[in-house]
């Protein structure tokens, strides 16, 4: 127990000494544990900051090529479709991360022979283009397999903050009829989004 208490006062007093080192004061006064105002460090005080401490932002990422952007999405929405699930997984995250540019080859996945990867489709879909994949994403609320309606409905509800009374699980007629709803709703956000 009492190296655990060691410890833990020794990581208080680096912290301490990192905190100081830094000129981090919290204003321009300080107060003391008696409650007397301090007057601020000397200006020389903050130049001995070592080298070590002192935060630089991290270069930005170098610019790539679009050929090479293109073929590592290429090669992701590949591993997407074909790929045992964890590396379909990685590929998953990896296109959300190239953002919105993804989108037209990711679109050709939600026709998929693959449940897993129509499903996946949704998701990046969803993540890259928020309300912008309802279009793409309201035919797959009347897919045969369950677990690609589930994601198809979960991603829609996130975007747009509608469900129309929806269940992935409902009988193919009460389905349909939600369908019809998220259809008309569809046509009608369509239409306001060409008027503004």
């Amino acid at each position: 127990m009492r190296k655990i208490g060691r410890r833990i006062a020794g990581i208080a007093a680096i912290a301490a000494v990192a905190v100081l080192a830094s000129g981090c004061t919290g204003g321009a006064r300080r107060t003391s544990r008696r409650g007397a105002e301090e007057a601020p460090p000397p200006e020389s005080a903050t130049e001995k900051i070592p080298e070590r401490f002192l935060r630089k932002p991290p270069p930005p990422p170098p610019e790539r090529p679009a050929g090479q952007v293109r073929a590592e999405i290429a090669e992701a929405v590949k591993q997407l479709v074909g790929a045992p699930p964890l590396q379909m997984w990685q590929a998953e995250d990896r296109l959300i991360e190239l953002g919105s540019a993804v989108a037209p080859y990711v679109r050709p996945v939600l026709r998929s022979g693959r449940g897993e990867a129509r499903a996946a489709a949704a998701r990046i879909l969803g993540e890259v283009l928020g309300a912008g994949a309802a279009r793409d994403l309201v035919p797959l609320l009347g897919d045969e397999v369950l677990d690609v309606r589930y994601h198809a409905i979960c991603v829609l509800r996130r975007v747009t903050g509608q469900d129309f009374g929806y269940l992935h699980v409902d009988e193919p007629e009460k389905r349909a009829k939600a369908v019809a709803r998220w259809r008309a709703w569809l046509a009608s956000w369509r239409g306001r989004r060409r008027t503004r």
